[in-house]
């Protein structure tokens, strides 16, 4: 009798916690107290990072990227972003090239913000998905260079004589001012907007199904092999060598 009688306590004990539980829960649910992970933020920082004398720059990774003309001949980069991501941009300067590598893989370019300090550049070369673009003041240079290996942005304003421009892969340029001679390759299926870019000359050669549009007052040399698209703003004499569907139209 005495054993019957501990088995129903214990049945019973069992019936009260298992109701109880799930009427902490039920009522947890309906009173939207559902425990959830606490969700950790962090902390959006700047650091500035004094570096040599550079006249070219090499972009590895995702990032958003501005270049600033820098007036008092200062050569400065400046980073802005989570703190536990500031550790994975890593950069140096040798032989006047400031390399900068982006070791980890975010979601979103504005995860990471680069301002780059010069008083002028060279050559830039993006490597990955990046968006590039000039604040406060035209990119003046004698000669410069741009290239892209990936899918980057681009939208910068130049002054300069001498204009070189290679895009591989998906890249856009929006390009804008002054490049007296202009030299264009696209590789791919990049696109290159150089209407409110002046010219005097340009060379453009597209390998694939890439887009120029250029704006150029004397000569335009044309190659393209594949089915890519040139358009050009203008009166310029144009010579025109194409093997494929390309096309080569006035604006």
């Amino acid at each position: 009798m005495k054993i019957l009688q501990g088995n129903a306590l214990r049945i019973g004990l069992c019936f009260l916690l298992f109701f109880g539980v799930y009427g902490v829960q039920v009522a947890a649910a309906n009173t939207g107290l559902v425990a959830v992970p606490e969700k950790i933020t962090d902390k959006i920082i700047s650091q500035q990072r004094i570096v040599q004398d550079f006249e070219q720059v090499s972009i590895y990774g995702k990032a958003t990227v501005y270049y600033m003309a820098s007036r008092d001949n200062e050569f400065r980069l400046e980073i802005e972003t989570a703190s536990h991501l500031l550790k994975h941009v890593e950069s140096n300067v040798d032989s006047g090239e400031l390399t900068i590598k982006i070791k980890h893989n975010s979601e979103k370019k504005e995860d990471i913000i680069i301002y780059i300090h010069a008083p002028t550049l060279s050559k830039i070369t993006l490597n990955g998905d990046v968006f590039l673009k000039t604040q406060e003041g035209r990119l003046r240079a004698d000669n410069f260079e741009i290239k892209s290996a990936g899918n980057s942005l681009v939208s910068m304003e130049l002054d300069v004589d001498d204009f070189q421009a290679h895009i591989i892969g998906s890249s856009n340029f929006t390009l804008q001012g002054r490049a007296k001679e202009q030299a264009i390759t696209v590789e791919g299926d990049g696109v290159f907007k150089g209407d409110k870019l002046l010219g005097d000359v340009a060379e453009i050669n597209i390998y694939g199904n890439g887009n120029c549009n250029v704006n150029v007052s004397d000569s335009l040399d044309v190659s393209i092999k594949g089915m890519g698209v040139v358009s050009y703003l203008g009166s310029p004499t144009v010579e025109r060598d194409i093997v494929g569907f390309g096309l080569v139209n006035a604006l």
